[in-house]
């Protein structure tokens, strides 16, 4: 291989109705690890036999979350990714995996909005969606332990990326930041 000997997996399945045709498919994410490639999301389409394939990007997607963020009555994808420094962007893949990004893909694969960019290898982004008068939302939890004095965030992201609200964590021992969530 161009990038590495193949160590690639198959993440996260879900089963559940992506495209709104009332029948049932198959959502799933790709790692590579040294390889680089693929790092993709998938969703096969059982009835009309069909596979869409998410932009390639150079971070991994993990932990896979439905929600209907942009309010058209389909799902779409988000999840937690983080900046384990195998995908420089020297390679021109775009959000490369030395930052942690906050990604979320509309039904179709493409890209919701702008992706939120955090650089610092050894970083990570922990994603979930909910719901709050009707709305959902994303939190995204920033959590860095590489070598930039970059302090950990919580933030609260609408369905169009904007960043809603915003906490700075305080300077403290990389050792001792977590959050649970």
């Amino acid at each position: 291989s161009e990038y590495g000997t193949p160590d690639y997996s198959i993440q996260d399945p879900v089963f559940a109705d992506i495209n709104n045709d009332n029948y049932g498919d198959i959502l799933f994410n790709t790692h590579s690890g040294f390889a680089k490639f693929p790092r993709n999301v998938y969703v096969i389409d059982l009835h009309n036999d069909t596979l869409m394939s998410s932009p390639r990007i150079g971070t991994g997607l993990g932990g896979l979350y439905l929600a209907d963020l942009d309010h058209d009555n389909k799902p779409e994808i988000t999840g937690s990714t983080g900046a384990a420094g195998n995908v420089p962007d020297s390679l021109k893949i775009p959000y490369n995996d030395y930052s942690a990004w906050v990604l979320a893909f509309d039904d179709d694969l493409s890209l919701l909005f702008e992706p939120i960019e955090r650089p610092g290898f050894r970083s990570s982004f922990r994603v979930f969606p909910f719901i709050k008068n009707d709305t959902s939302y994303l939190i995204a939890y920033y959590h860095h332990i590489g070598p930039r004095d970059n302090y950990p965030e919580l933030m609260i992201i609408n369905g169009k990326g904007e960043i809603i609200k915003n906490y700075k964590f305080p300077k403290s021992d990389k050792k001792d930041r977590i959050l649970f969530l």
